[in-house]
């Protein structure tokens, strides 16, 4: 079984190539995070998806209930979008 991040950079790798992007959003699909969630006290959660945000210094998982929003903002100084 191969851990998280070698699936993480492999799926970078295959997506974007070179990994000189800020950052990284991904939807898992078949997460081990979400098994090991739902074995933990508290109220059940039926429809939770499991989001992740990678950056070249850390990893956030995100359990949610909804998909995340994505908004880009113009940069006046060099004009390249970026995420917000």
């Amino acid at each position: 079984m191969c851990s998280f991040v070698e699936h993480a950079s492999k799926a970078r790798a295959g997506d974007v190539g070179k990994d000189d992007r800020p950052w990284y959003l991904y939807k898992c699909t078949d997460s081990e995070y979400l098994d090991w969630y739902d074995e933990q006290p508290g109220p059940e959660i039926y429809s939770i998806q499991h989001h992740v945000i990678a950056t070249s210094e850390t990893t956030f998982d995100i359990p949610c209930t909804y998909e995340p929003r994505i908004n880009y903002i113009e940069e006046k100084d060099n004009q390249e979008s970026r995420p917000s």
